[in-house]
Order: C-alpha cells, then sequence, then structure tokens
C-alpha cells in the first residue's frame, strides 16, 4: 500500500527512521540536558511524572524501571492532578511533565501551578519553541519527527527519551556502551515493520462485529494495552479497553464470551507464565486471543495453536523494557485496518483537535 505523505499510515511506516532521529539528537545535542534532569531526579526525594494521553502511556515503562531501583516514583493523570491530588507532594519532589506538544491545556496548567509553587520541573517535549519547553527548568527536547494528528511516531520516540533518561539516572550514561542495543532495537522495529505490513494485507478475515476488544498486560507491557486503547478510540472509533492483566480476572472478565476479541501481551518478565495462562483462559470462556510474544518454544506454540481461538503473533525477543517498542507495532496494523474495514479514514477527527488546548467543548461543538 502506498501512502501519502503526511498520513497516519505513513507515519506507521516511518517508526523506525522515527527513532533513529529522534536517537541522534537524544545522544548528541539533547545529552548535556538528560544528564542535568537525572541529576535532578538522583538528588530528589520523590519523583512525580504527570501526563495525559499517548505521553501517559509512554511514562510506565520509565515508571517500572525505576520503582523495580527502589526510587519513589509516581505518575499523575495531568487531568486529576490539577485539580485533585498536585498538594499531595512535599517541596523536594521533582516533577516530570510530558506533552508532545507541550501546549497540552493540562500540562500548561500543571507547570502553571508547580511554578507557582517553586517546585522544580523538567518538561519533555517534541516542540522545542513549546510553553512547556521555555518555561520548564529543565527542557527534554524529544528530537524525532511530528505525527500526522495521531500520536504513532512520537508515542516510541516519548519511550525513547524516557528510556535514555532512565539510563542516566541509573549511571549508565557513564558506560562506553551507553544506548549499545539501540542500533540493534531500531532495525528490530524496522523488521517487525516490515513483517506486519505485509501480514496485515490478508487480515480481512479477522475483523468481526465484536462486542468488546481488550488489551491486557502487565509492567512494561502496561504501556502497550493503553496505547492500543488510545488508538482504537482514535483512529478507530470503537472502545477498546485496556486492563492491567491480572485486575482484569477481578471482574471485567465475567463480559467475556465469543464476541470478544483480547490482545494479550507478553513478554519475557516475571509475569510471561501468568499472562500465557490467561490467554488460554481467555478461548475457554469463548474469546477470540491474540497472543502477541517473543518467546514461545515450539512445545508451547503447538499446544496453544491446538486450542483454536488463539492466534499468536510474534515479535522479536527483547529485554522487558524494549518489548513496548515492538509490541504495539502489529497492534497500529491492526486498527489502521480495522478503521478501513469500517469504511472510516484514520485520522479524520469529529471531536477532537490535534492539540487539546481546551477542557471544554468538541470539534462538533465549534461549528
Amino acid at each position: 500500500m502506498q501512502a501519502p505523505p503526511r498520513s497516519v499510515y505513513a507515519n506507521i511506516l516511518n517508526q523506525a527512521q522515527a527513532l533513529d532521529q529522534a536517537n541522534q539528537y537524544q545522544s548528541g545535542p539533547g545529552m548535556r540536558n538528560l544528564e542535568l534532569a537525572a541529576q535532578a531526579i538522583r538528588a530528589a526525594g520523590e519523583i512525580v511524572l504527570v501526563a495525559v494521553g499517548a505521553s501517559f502511556s509512554a511514562c510506565l515503562p520509565f515508571v517500572y524501571r525505576l520503582a523495580s531501583a527502589g526510587r519513589r516514583v509516581r505518575l499523575e493523570d495531568a487531568a486529576e492532578f490539577i485539580y485533585f491530588t498536585h498538594p499531595a507532594y512535599a517541596s523536594q519532589a521533582v516533577y516530570l511533565l510530558i506533552s508532545r506538544s507541550g501546549e497540552t491545556i493540562e500540562i500548561v496548567k500543571a507547570l502553571e501551578i508547580l511554578k507557582s509553587l517553586g517546585r522544580q520541573v523538567v518538561g519533555i517535549t517534541n516542540e522545542a519553541g513549546s510553553t512547556l519547553a521555555r518555561l520548564s527548568d529543565i527542557s527534554l527536547i524529544i528530537g524525532g519527527p511530528s505525527d500526522y494528528l495521531i500520536s504513532i511516531q512520537t508515542y516510541l520516540t516519548s519511550l525513547l527519551a524516557l528510556h535514555h533518561l532512565a539510563e542516566f539516572v541509573s549511571g549508565n550514561s557513564q558506560d562506553a556502551a551507553f544506548s549499545k542495543h539501540l542500533p540493534g532495537l531500531i532495525s528490530l522495529v524496522q523488521a517487525t515493520l516490515d513483517s506486519y505490513q505485509k501480514a496485515s494485507l490478508d487480515w480481512i478475515g479477522n475483523f468481526s462485529p465484536y462486542q468488546a476488544i481488550y488489551l491486557l498486560g502487565r509492567g512494561c507491557s502496561l504501556a502497550s494495552a493503553y496505547q492500543g486503547s488510545l488508538l482504537f478510540h482514535e483512529m478507530a472509533r470503537f472502545p477498546g479497553l485496556a486492563f492491567s492483566a491480572g485486575a482484569f480476572r477481578h471482574g471485567p472478565w465475567e463480559a467475556v464470551d465469543e464476541r470478544t476479541l483480547a490482545f494479550v501481551f507478553a513478554p519475557a518478565d516475571q509475569t510471561y507464565d501468568l499472562n500465557i495462562a490467561l490467554a488460554t483462559d481467555l478461548c475457554a470462556l469463548g474469546s477470540r486471543v491474540i497472543l502477541i510474544t517473543g518467546q514461545l518454544p515450539q512445545s508451547k506454540r503447538e499446544e496453544l495453536q491446538q486450542i483454536g481461538r488463539i492466534e499468536i503473533w510474534d515479535v522479536p525477543t527483547s529485554p522487558p523494557e524494549f518489548a513496548p517498542f515492538l509490541e504495539i507495532l502489529p497492534v497500529e496494523f491492526f486498527i489502521y485496518e480495522f478503521a478501513c474495514w469500517q469504511g472510516l479514514t484514520p485520522g479524520v477527527f469529529r471531536a477532537c483537535t490535534p492539540i487539546t488546548l481546551t477542557e471544554t467543548g468538541s470539534l462538533a461543538t465549534r461549528r
């Protein structure tokens, strides 16, 4: 399929190049501010990330990585933070505000609140001239290309910026091997894109009038579940719902039946066996399951394939912190084709604006 130069599909196809561009910036001109931000985080009593939308999803691997190292780190929904939770933190906390545009209304309001309180703010954005970049104490520019409306490339490049920051916080940046895995990761992203672009051309048989679509993950892969859910809403106008794979067993799966489609993310982490078990249990309830994994032994693959309602989507095996870069890619193709199957044009909004600059109204009410 030939994509026009500015389209959602073109953004999907360009993600390896976007990562390469962002990596060159973050490991070059952007490196000094990464070090300054890492120094502020290491000195802080608490780290608070504030984000919304795709940026919120991109924060999750960073949060899990710092938490596993014993650091006090919290992730706040910006829309809740500005009204309800911002008083909860002590003055020695450092705040990371993330917005690809740097103009998202909730992030700008959070920035105003924190600056009025004299708090230290690290702004992470793709736009160097934005409000967030200009007014933050330390500004981290993502350094990748902009997207056409929906956060595709900027989701992956935000993951990368936060990965680099975690490396600096942990001290790995002082090692000559800093980012040594990234060229290989970028190659794996390109290979995965090539594979699923080709595979998606045969997916027309995969589309049914589902009653519910769920995206289920744990740990770093919870980012993929949340981002996939957002894309289902933005791109296909379908309520694909994200849950923690563990929490899903506490009530939600009572709604599962043969009209359900579930994406289960199973990276090579400590909950791998639990995620595989969830996939098989969902099949037993009648759901169709797409299992996205990178380390399935042949014996287990054959066992799962005998179930009949499960489809295995392989992604390259990688460390758990790199899994979100890869496992979201086939989901993006699926959602794009799912939207087209319903006669929609991905990236044409009826309610959203490219940047959310107000907390009230919609495109419909402004016409």
